[in-house]
């Protein structure tokens, strides 16, 4: 996993994504690695792999908001509206705190998204 972790701080994602691929056969239960080759994935813009690994991940750790979060970032850069709105239902179900929220308001900005007026509502009370 290390050598994972070293090509995605060198940016080299298909060598991370590979080195996550081994790592996982290892541990195929544990639902970080998937969330970190999913991380690799998306910075290789492969992002159909990216949500397969994120979907895996919450499959296998339901309950852990930055799977959710990673995954709605890929699903609001494609415009994929209901997706979007049910990760931002689950991130409510499972933060107190609205910090991720705020992040994915950011996140549209910043990629000059415009996002549909129910989901901008959903982020709105959150996006300081």
């Amino acid at each position: 996993m290390l050598l994972a972790q070293i090509y995605f701080l060198k940016e080299e994602y298909k060598h991370s994504s590979e080195n996550y691929s081994k790592a996982i056969e290892l541990s195929p239960d544990d639902a970080e690695l998937y969330s970190y080759r999913g991380k690799a994935y998306y910075h290789d813009d492969d992002y159909d792999c990216a949500i397969r690994d994120y979907n895996k991940a919450i499959e296998l750790d339901e309950n852990y908001a930055s799977y959710y979060y990673e995954r709605c970032v890929i699903f609001i850069k494609r415009r994929e509206w209901e997706k979007v709105r049910s990760d931002i239902s689950n991130l409510n179900r499972l933060v107190n705190e609205q910090t991720l929220l705020t992040q994915l308001a950011k996140f549209a900005r910043q990629e000059e998204i415009n996002l549909p007026e129910d989901i901008q509502e959903m982020l709105e009370s959150t996006d300081g």
